[in-house]
């Protein structure tokens, strides 16, 4: 196989290639080959074991006509007065300072102006 033209790297490889690559690594190598990689097992969330959470404050409820708010709709934020609270639905009824017209938006997504 290998002749007098091949480089000294070509050799080596055609040798190992020969022999096989295993058997050539146990014969050539002083050194041991590496460790088969051994993958970890996931750890487990035990629901037992966590601490509950507390359940958030009850935001304070608005005062109708005295709060100005801020809210998104779309790709904007306005600021409102608010005018009405439905606290069946919790639902606030909002003026818009800018142009005067009148909102209805989920509380949970109207936040104080600041």
């Amino acid at each position: 196989m290998p002749d007098s033209t091949t480089p000294p790297f070509l050799d080596a490889l055609l040798g190992a290639f020969a022999r096989g690559l295993l058997r050539a690594w146990q014969v050539g190598s002083e050194t041991p080959p590496p460790a088969p990689r051994v993958r970890k097992a996931r750890a487990t969330r035990q629901k037992e074991l966590a601490p509950t959470p507390l359940p958030p404050a009850a935001p304070p409820r608005p005062r109708a006509g005295h709060e100005i708010v801020t809210y998104r709709q779309g790709r904007g934020s306005f600021e409102a007065r608010i005018v009405r609270f439905d606290s069946e639905k919790k639902e606030l009824v909002l003026e818009r300072l800018s142009d005067g017209k009148r909102v209805v938006r989920p509380a949970s997504k109207v936040y104080t102006a600041g």
